[in-house]
Order: C-alpha cells, then structure tokens, then sequence
C-alpha cells in the first residue's frame, strides 16, 4: 500500500511541475531550479533529482516513460541557438561582445552547452576558525542549494567537471558532483607553501575533484596532478589551474562563481560580492591560443 501511495504521489508532483513549467523553443517543457527572484523552487528542485535518477539509470521504467510522455527535456540536444542572443535582465553584454551571466536561467533559457565546467563553490563552514571561513568575504551556500543548481541542464553530453573543494566539504563534493550527473575519475592537488590550519593535520593544501560525464576526450598527457602556489586573496585559486584545464579539454567552458575575466570562458558570478571584483569584466571572452602551464 506503501508503494502505491508513493506512486500516486510522484505522479502529483509531475503533474504539479508540469502545469508550472515553461516551454522552450525546441518544444520541450522546461523548469528551472531557482525561481526569477533566485528562491530555489520546490518543483524545480525535484525535477531536478528526477533529471539526475533518469540520467544514471536509477528511475523506473514506468516513471521513466512518464517523464518523457510529459515532455521535460531530460537528457537536452547538443548545440547552441541559432542567431547571437540579446541582453537581457541576467546577463551583460560589452561593446566587443563580451558577455558576463548573473543568472544560470539565461544560459538555459539559450540552450547552451558545455564540454568543462569549472567551480569553486561558496563553501558554507559552520567552523569559523578554519582559515577558509575568513577569508571568505563573499556570499556562501548550503551545499544542499549547491547540489540543486542546474548544472544538468548546461552541462554536454561529454562534459568534465573540474570542482574546488576543501578536506571539510570533500564528501558533500562528492555528492554535489553526482548530484549534477557526473561519476568521479580523478584529482589535483594545490600545495600551498604556507602552513595552514587544522584540527588535526594543518592543511595547506586544496583539491581539485575531476569528474566526469559520458565520454570526453582528455588531450593532455604531461599534467602533474599536484602543483605549488602561493596563497592569493580571498580564496582565490591559481590561474595555472584554468591553464592546465584548458590544455586537457576541449571547450565551450563555463566557470561558476568566478572572479575575472578569462578568455574563452563563460563566466556565472552572481556570488559575488562588489568589493571583490569589477563586473565588468567577468565576461564571456573571443577564443585564445592555449598558454603553457606551469608545474612544480
């Protein structure tokens, strides 16, 4: 009876998401996780965990014929729109075309895909006296409104995942990444020359978790897995590691919560804060030629 009572209420939530979804130029509904205000959305956030079980072949057959009978895009076609998007309310546009999001919905709202998505979440530490707690000087995040940013709607069909995290959030940033659709492969490892802080080890070091999902194409095949760098202002990591990225991958590539320009990139930095960062200059970049990277 269990079962048939929680049967009939999935059913009422698709039906509920459904009647509160938008659809999109391909024909497809479409519900996003955050509301126009940035709220997160009851119905969005559970279309998205829908989204997530479909994709890793956990939905059952039924639910699964369900969804796609309603007409949510759950697994979205490849490509980009067909004509150069205008400005609008989330986004803003240089005279050079240069173009800085502050709202994920308008890069979904486009259809946009990417092959790497790179981020460096907002950590929310309950424990102040870590030193990743002061030098936070931006807007943090649970990692439960984390897990639900749409990320499955931006990311390819081939896509890697190139994720930020700390020894106190490294499993929450494992969930995080299985939240938005992709299995863990790897890492990297920044050393930070100064001693760090810790209840037990004093860390002085940050991991980069690589994740990845369908079948992307690693090109690079001389990349260290750890590197050296001092430590910059705020958190902020090494440019090195975009560079190595961008050696390994392929793009588009989008960055989230990023502080600077980066040519090539899409970057989303509606986190942050005035007093860290000029917002006009995170901005989506022309292509450019692949730098050297630098190894300890």
């Amino acid at each position: 009876m269990q079962d048939i009572d929680n049967d009939m209420h999935w059913h009422l939530r698709l039906g509920e998401a459904s009647a509160a979804a938008t659809r999109l130029a391909n024909g497809k509904l479409h519900l996003p996780v955050r509301d126009s205000s940035g709220k997160i959305d009851p119905l969005g956030r559970w279309l998205n965990e829908q989204r997530r079980r479909y994709n890793h072949g956990t939905l059952s057959a039924q639910r699964r014929e369900a969804l796609e009978a309603t007409g949510f895009d759950m697994n979205p076609v490849r490509g980009k729109a067909s004509q150069k998007p205008r400005p609008t309310d989330g986004e803003r546009v240089a005279q050079n075309g240069c173009r800085h999001v502050s709202s994920l919905d308008v890069l979904i709202r486009e259809q946009r895909k990417y092959r790497v998505i790179y981020a460096d979440p907002p950590w929310r530490y309950d424990n102040q006296g870590t030193r990743a707690a002061t030098d936070n000087h931006y807007d943090t995040m649970s990692s439960a409104d984390i897990a639900a940013m749409p990320i499955p709607d931006l990311a390819d069909t081939d896509c890697f995942l190139h994720l930020w995290t700390t020894n106190g959030f490294l499993k929450d940033a494992l969930d995080i990444m299985d939240a938005w659709g992709f299995d863990f492969k790897s890492q990297a490892v920044w050393v930070k020359p100064q001693m760090g802080l810790g209840n037990y080890w004093r860390l002085n070091h940050e991991l980069l978790l690589l994740g990845r999902k369908g079948k992307p194409q690693w090109k690079a095949r001389n990349l260290h897995s750890a590197v050296t760098f001092p430590r910059g202002k705020h958190s902020a990591k090494p440019e090195a590691f975009r560079t190595m990225i961008e050696q390994a991958n392929d793009g588009p590539y989008l960055e989230l919560f990023g502080r600077r320009a980066a040519p090539g990139w899409t970057v989303f930095g509606n986190q942050m804060s005035g007093d860290l960062v000029d917002r006009t200059y995170l901005v989506e970049s022309p292509p450019c030629r692949l730098r050297t990277a630098i190894h300890d």
